[in-house]
């Protein structure tokens, strides 16, 4: 190659970089200027809401929009890296049943920034249901399950929290009387049962609870029919004495802990002189339906 011909080679290669080097430098420019403009374009916001002291929405608000905006291209490149919420003010707001978005604009150009001009808002009417909140307290319900299908009874039961504080609408929360759990199933007898379950889930709109589970100890038993049976001494100086059996209705989880002197058997010698009459005349609380085997037993001849 000739140093001419190398020499015509290296200035083109110099002017296509000379070439490159402008149409870049024209590109910012071009680009510069077109971002100083105004454009139209639309931007997607969360929404939240800000109520008046003591008043809350009954029924769930959108939680986006689409705003179509006019702003510089700057501003609008900075959004599109941007992710917005917007808080409405609606504490003066007086309407409690519509918000017609479009024609409160300024609620969402509050938290924009001043060179963001907002020309329509997507939803345009937004439903409320505004009214005056409440907090109430309510015991809690546990919700057992087999105790009542089984003719089963509570012999002793715990549980905490008792109660808990519900907050939200008025028209809602004054309705509420107490607060079940989520079902617990029951079972054995004569045993402490202990556990933690779930509150019942929420499903109003903007009700909260204090709590989201209770713990739990119970024991249950169940009526059973039972025989007890006594030696007693009817006569001390002929020395007779008698089996007697109490037939009764007794807490299954009292069995093995109620004994003989618990009871108190009397035999009382009859005015002919020919029979004791046999009677209860002690026995615990919570045995029932008391019935003895013999009332009554003849007299022996002394020796």
């Amino acid at each position: 190659m000739t140093p001419e011909a190398s020499s015509t080679g290296g200035n083109r290669g110099r002017d296509a970089i000379r070439m490159l080097f402008c149409f870049l430098i024209a590109f910012v420019l071009w680009l510069f200027n077109t971002l100083s403009y105004q454009h139209e374009d639309t931007i997607n916001v969360k929404l939240e809401y800000r109520l008046a002291v003591n008043k809350i929405n009954t029924n769930r608000l959108p939680d986006l929009a689409l705003l179509q905006v006019r702003a510089t291209g700057w501003q609008l490149l900075k959004e599109s890296f941007f992710a917005r919420s917007l808080v409405l003010d609606l504490g003066s707001y007086t309407n409690n049943t519509t918000l017609i978005a479009n024609e409160n604009k300024n609620l969402f150009s509050a938290d924009m920034p001043d060179d963001i001009q907002i020309i329509h808002v997507v939803p345009d009417t937004m439903e409320m249901e505004i009214e005056a909140s409440m907090q109430k307290k309510v015991p809690v319900f546990i919700h057992f399950i087999g105790i009542k299908e089984n003719s089963w009874k509570i012999d002793s039961l715990i549980y905490n929290p008792d109660s808990i504080s519900i907050s939200g609408p008025e028209s809602i929360v004054r309705k509420i009387d107490y607060w079940p759990t989520n079902p617990v199933r029951i079972h054995d007898i004569n045993e402490v049962v202990k556990g933690v379950v779930a509150l019942e889930p929420v499903e109003q709109n903007n009700i909260t609870l204090s709590a989201v589970a209770a713990s739990y100890g119970i024991i249950v038993y169940k009526d059973v029919a039972h025989t007890f049976s006594f030696e007693i001494l009817l006569d001390s100086i002929s020395g007779q004495k008698a089996i007697v059996a109490i037939n009764c209705i007794i807490p299954s989880n009292k069995i093995s802990t109620t004994k003989a002197e618990n009871f108190n058997i009397e035999a009382q010698l009859s005015a002919n002189g020919k029979r004791f009459n046999i009677s209860c005349t002690r026995y615990p609380a919570y045995v029932q339906n008391i019935k003895l085997d013999q009332s009554f037993i003849p007299v022996t001849a002394r020796e």
